[in-house]
């Protein structure tokens, strides 16, 4: 949950695929129609570098968040001027809607977590407890619950209907970095700075040590049936935790250097993983078949993530390209140029019709998926000096 530094561009897509937004530290928007040919809306009032971007769960809004101290909700159709939501002391570093979309959470170096209706009515909720930086936020699936994750070593889950603080979950040493709650919303998962992958009770306050790496944990990602957790870490390793701590985790080894990022394929049976050390390393969780170990011609490989049907990889490196490939490792991958450094993250459109990639030379592109056709340049972002 922590930002990258110097010039970065982060890059949402809308629910339906249909739009794409992309923002930076311009302090500008722009919204791509991904249907369309002419040039994107460029949202603007923020006054300083943009954090995050997010799409309310049916698509009619996106929030942004800037170091302004401000966060802003735009109509994506029309040209209403936005929402302007003031109140938090420092800048804002994340943003989460529910999944009906009536409240939006944004999280600050303030200490606090505000939760807002999107549409500007009434005063926000302010949730306070955290010591320091608020990196993020999440809802549970039903909306009732919101976890955080603080640069104070805590955990907290809140009541986001106006009760505030439900539980201060005390365990990490150090700074948490990512947190998250399971399917059900009765457990959260949460790892740091210390090594340890956690997983809370959080209604009884209680926790045990899912899991332990030997450095610090970088990600974590869920499996959609909610049973297993993998944890990626500086230590090299990817640990597949089983959630219910029934059996030993599953520690896959190989990657020589730090482990930035892992995610399930969609049906659960493998995970694919991206690593310092310029691998992309494809594990059957199943047994039944090898590692499949991709090496890259960049120093690193900085993200991987997995199309929606499960049947592809993209990954973004060093060498400022991003690549598609087949799960099978058979065949060459699609190269698609463009960047002019490094590629910070990868994300496939709900469709899997396009893939976005944002890079550290201040641009975010997006590219067909099934032809190597030059990119869309969504954003140029300039430094401030």
């Amino acid at each position: 949950m922590r930002a990258h530094k110097g010039v970065s561009v982060v890059v949402a897509f809308s629910p339906d695929g249909r739009l794409l937004a992309g923002a930076g530290h311009d302090a500008t928007v722009r919204l791509w129609d991904l249907k369309g040919h002419g040039k994107p809306r460029v949202l603007r009032g923020h006054t300083g570098a943009i954090k995050n971007v997010a799409f309310s769960p049916d698509g009619g809004l996106l929030a942004s968040v800037s170091v302004d101290g401000t966060a802003r909700v735009w109509q994506t159709g029309g040209n209403t001027p936005p929402v302007v939501l003031y109140g938090h002391e420092g800048a804002v570093e994340g943003l989460a809607f529910s999944r009906d979309g009536h409240r939006l959470a944004t999280t600050s170096d303030d200490s606090t977590i505000r939760i807002w209706s999107p549409g500007g009515t009434g005063d926000p909720l302010v949730l306070r407890g955290h010591e320091r930086v608020v990196w993020g936020a999440a809802f549970s699936a039903d909306g009732t619950r919101l976890v955080s994750a603080g640069d104070d070593g805590t955990v907290r889950v809140w009541d986001p209907a106006g009760m505030g603080l439900v539980s201060v979950l005390r365990g990490h040493e150090k700074e948490v970095w990512t947190a998250a709650f399971d399917s059900s919303g009765r457990r959260v998962f949460s790892g740091g700075v210390d090594g340890a992958v956690r997983s809370w009770d959080w209604s009884a306050g209680t926790n045990r040590v899912l899991d332990r790496h030997d450095g610090e944990v970088v990600g974590l990602a869920v499996s959609r049936d909610g049973r297993r957790l993998a944890s990626a870490a500086t230590d090299g390793t990817i640990r597949v935790a089983d959630t219910g701590g029934d059996t030993k985790p599953v520690v896959l080894r190989g990657h020589e250097r730090v482990v930035w990022s892992a995610e399930f394929s969609p049906d659960g049976r493998w995970l694919a993983s991206a690593g310092r050390d310029s691998t992309l390393r494809v594990w059957d969780l199943t047994g039944a078949a090898a590692t499949l170990v991709r090496q890259a011609d960049a120093e690193q490989i900085r993200d991987v993530t997995v199309s929606p049907d499960g049947l592809r990889l993209a990954t973004g490196g060093q060498d400022g390209t991003v690549r598609i490939c087949p799960v099978s490792g058979r065949g060459e991958p699609l190269v698609l140029r463009g960047h002019q450094n490094m590629v910070w993250s990868v994300a496939f459109s709900p469709d899997g019709r396009w893939v976005a990639g944002t890079g550290h030379d201040g641009t975010a592109r997006i590219w067909r998926t099934d032809v190597a056709a030059p990119p869309m340049t969504v954003r140029r972002v300039r430094r401030h000096r």
